[in-house]
């Protein structure tokens, strides 16, 4: 059994070109089920501020299939309350989604929001996740040589973004007042290079978990002492989830492809290996730590089944954002027109 819990809806595919890609991609590599994880922003040249509604049709077309996670919309321009997010929330859980996904811990996006993840503006979204021990994947930071590296794929080393520190301290903030939240931290946290660092923060916050969806620097360092990362994927085995990253591409399909290669292998008990020109070792763990890994830890955090889907909600709130998202893209008002008609079957 293999549960993904790192899908995106995010690649350059049609609705119906998606459904039709990520059940080839699933039946290819024996994935069970997925979890495909919304985000309305990023930067402005990436925002998709319809994902939520495209997530969740994702989720009905492949039933029982994928879960799907909201995500939190903002007003760059005009500072949203307490009470808008926690409205949004509230809609996302009578429309029927599984979890939630904060993308906003990633240096750029948390650069343009402006605030805290820790800020009050967000206590009452966290405090009813915790109270519902509601699912959340949360992504912070980067790789650390992205502040290191002028030549980077980002580069936050210009003094404008805040460093892996100060945004690792919003979230212990975040952990002290909220303790018990059913938090997954996606990428390993970005601590790859110091597991003992790592095993730490884990011991420190018995509710949160951390997936393995790739960066390449995480499996490189898993490489530098395989024996270590198989010591510590056995002792934490019931905190660490399959993810990938996979997309709805075709254009960056050999990519997807890539990233399987490169967590069956790792995941695998065999001999060194090479992906994309480099050389990776395999960390061998033991069947009852794979078996958390892929499956049982997901089960755990999202249960045999998705929520149900309430489509006469998930059809009044898509009309409802139309009507407050006039200068949507005539290519965004044209998919939102198809889901809005599939939620009527």
């Amino acid at each position: 059994m293999l549960t993904d819990s790192h899908f995106h809806f995010d690649g350059e595919l049609s609705l119906n070109e998606s459904s039709e890609y990520f059940g080839n991609f699933m039946k290819k590599h024996s994935i069970d089920k997925a979890a495909v994880l919304a985000y309305c922003a990023w930067l402005e040249e990436n925002d998709m501020p319809h994902s939520n509604f495209k997530c969740l049709w994702l989720k009905k077309t492949m039933a029982p299939k994928i879960f799907a996670y909201m995500s939190l919309s903002h007003n760059f321009e005009k500072r949203l309350s307490a009470q808008d997010y926690l409205r949004q929330l509230e809609q996302g859980l009578e429309m029927g989604f599984d979890g939630i996904k904060f993308l906003e811990g990633k240096p750029d996006l948390r650069k343009r929001l402006g605030f805290s993840l820790a800020d009050s503006v967000f206590d009452l979204v966290y405090e009813k996740l915790e109270k519902l021990n509601f699912p959340i994947t949360m992504h912070v930071a980067d790789p650390e040589y992205f502040w290191r590296e002028p030549d980077a794929y980002c580069y936050y080393g210009d003094g404008s973004f805040l460093t892996k520190e100060q945004l690792y301290a919003e979230v212990d903030e975040i952990l002290c007042r909220f303790p018990a939240l059913n938090l997954t931290l996606a990428h390993f946290y970005f601590l790859s290079e110091d597991l003992d660092c790592a095993a730490k923060f884990l011991d420190k916050h018995p509710s949160v978990n951390f997936d393995i969806t790739p960066g390449w620097e995480m499996f490189s360092d898993f490489s530098k002492n395989p024996l270590h990362a198989r010591e510590f994927f056995k002792v934490y085995k019931n905190r660490i989830l399959w993810g990938s990253d996979v997309t709805n591409t075709k254009i960056n399909d050999s990519y997807n492809n890539e990233v399987y290669l490169l967590l069956t292998k790792a995941l695998g008990d065999g001999d060194d290996f090479v992906v994309r020109e480099k050389v990776f070792s395999a960390i061998g763990p033991d069947e009852e730590t794979l078996h958390f890994i892929k499956y049982k830890n997901m089960q755990r955090i999202l249960g045999d089944s998705p929520r149900p889907i309430n489509c006469a909600a998930t059809r009044k709130y898509i009309s409802q954002f139309m009507l407050e998202n006039p200068d949507l893209s005539p290519e965004y008002k044209k998919e939102l027109d198809m889901i809005a008609k599939d939620f009527e079957q």
